[in-house]
């Protein structure tokens, strides 16, 4: 299934250019391997940036191929999961199950698509991955998405943002989607997705202050997770202090070391574990 960008030109882009830098497709995870072996029969190569294979197939939601042509290379992402394993793997059985057969403009055959629904959400999971939330390009499909589905069903958008708890990740894109774009959100639809009547001033500060800043530091990073998350901890178990950070690229296991963790007073003195009260 064709996703992201490459997914857009039958449909939202179809009398339009976009701009691409690799080609993303979407497969069951359990046809991988036979995936691989085609995109290497056509002459790409795994690109594994120095870890084993072992490592994406089981931390991670895509592998890297890339075929080189001349001075340039074509790169495909071959992609199992819309986010890293975890929440997000509830909502893939109700991605396939929606899976819309369309025949592309002037093409003999027809090919598998992804509901308006879940490539909007596969671009709101994709924006908070990268931490490129401030990004216009994505909001600029998002919108589109929207406008070129009049049928746009919110029920199935709020039900998938349920499954895998990422309703403040889309009402961050749907607030952007008010302010930057002349894409019509009503307020009911903002509403539906807040978790708080606090959260929707504060993604609105932060979008009107940093989307045209050049400030990138990490506040602004650390700023902008803590407002893409449903529950936090969801956010707190992905930190890694510099010591574990290395033994993460080094062994593949994500977790904190007791003795680096109790610097940060942010442990619980009866326990071995994190202070929910001081996170």
């Amino acid at each position: 299934v064709p996703l992201k960008g490459i997914g857009f030109i039958n449909g939202i882009y179809a009398d339009q250019v976009r701009m691409m830098t690799d080609i993303d497709i979407f497969v069951p995870k359990k046809d991988v391997e036979k995936t691989a072996v085609v995109l290497c029969g056509l002459g790409y190569a795994i690109e594994l940036y120095g870890l084993k294979e072992s490592y994406w197939l089981n931390k991670h939601y895509h592998l890297a191929f890339q075929k080189k042509q001349g001075d340039h290379a074509l790169v495909v992402e071959l992609h199992w999961g819309l986010d890293y394993p975890g929440l997000q793997d509830r909502v893939i059985p109700e991605v396939w199950r929606r899976i819309r057969r369309v025949k592309a403009n002037g093409a003999r055959f027809s090919f598998n698509f992804l509901s308006p629904e879940d490539h909007f959400l596969a671009l709101a999971l994709h924006n908070r991955r990268l931490g490129n939330m401030c990004g216009l390009k994505n909001v600029i499909d998002s919108g589109l998405i929207i406008k070129m589905n009049p049928g746009f069903d919110w029920d199935h958008l709020y039900y998938l943002t349920d499954l895998c708890r990422s309703k403040k990740t889309v009402l961050f894109l749907l607030m952007q989607l008010k302010l930057v774009s002349n894409i019509l959100v009503g307020d009911e639809t903002v509403r539906r997705f807040s978790l708080s009547t606090k959260e929707v001033p504060a993604i609105r500060n932060f979008i009107i202050e940093n989307t045209f800043s050049r400030n990138n530091d990490q506040s602004v990073f650390l700023k902008l997770s803590g407002l893409l998350y449903d529950v936090r901890m969801d956010l707190y178990r992905r930190l890694l202090f510099l010591p574990d950070y290395f033994n993460y690229l080094l062994s593949g296991r994500m977790e904190n070391e007791f003795t680096i963790a109790s610097t940060t007073q942010l442990l619980d003195v009866n326990s071995t574990d994190w202070s929910r009260t001081a996170l």
